[in-house]
């Protein structure tokens, strides 16, 4: 059965209008992505509004986020350079590899997100720097590889005990399923 074409624009529209209902249904961090600094006259991406926040909160935020990023993006290349020195023929070890080279990478995306947030939002910042930096996609490029990177660190966690035995995997699997559950309803604020 073939399904109706539907032209770009339309497409483009529904996923916009999709990007929006997660992105602003996610209180804890909406207040990152929906950002608009007046100082640098920074204006929303995808058709978002952001709100207005102080640039020095919006630093604190970058900087917290920089910190966590950087220390579970370490983590995850360890996990990714132990997980290649083992030798396993299962399959379920190729997709631990991915889940955490795609986790190390992300977090490696994030701090870089980051930094430039806090370089553009600090008080002394050089006209020239402030005047062509619209903050909207650092600001949904540092939130969005966050959390993916969140996300695919856990999966790999969980997935990863299943190349020991049966047992390992159940528990890993378990232990990685509730810190999705756990971290999903963080990010949604805890409501």
């Amino acid at each position: 059965m073939d399904r109706p074409e539907l032209p770009e624009s339309e497409i483009f529209a529904f996923i916009r209008q999709r990007v929006t209902m997660i992105i602003t249904r996610n209180n804890a961090f909406s207040n990152l992505i929906r950002l608009h600094d007046d100082r640098l006259g920074t204006h929303g991406s995808f058709g978002l509004e952001f709100q207005s926040l102080p640039a020095d909160y919006l630093a604190e935020i970058s900087r917290q986020i920089a910190f966590v990023s950087a220390f579970l993006g370490g983590f995850a290349a360890t996990f990714l350079a132990t997980l290649l020195m083992v030798k396993s023929e299962k399959r379920i070890a190729g997709w631990v590899l991915g889940c955490v080279a795609f986790s190390a990478s992300a977090f490696i995306v994030s701090v870089v997100a980051a930094v430039t947030l806090i370089v553009v939002s600090h008080p002394s910042v050089p006209r020239n720097v402030s005047a062509g930096a619209s903050t909207a996609p650092a600001r949904v490029v540092c939130i969005l590889s966050f959390v993916l990177g969140i996300y695919s660190l856990l999966a790999s966690v969980g997935i990863s005990g299943w190349l020991r035995s049966r047992n390992v995997g159940l528990a890993t699997s378990i232990s990685g399923g509730l810190g999705l559950i756990l971290v999903t309803w963080a990010i949604t604020g805890f409501g």
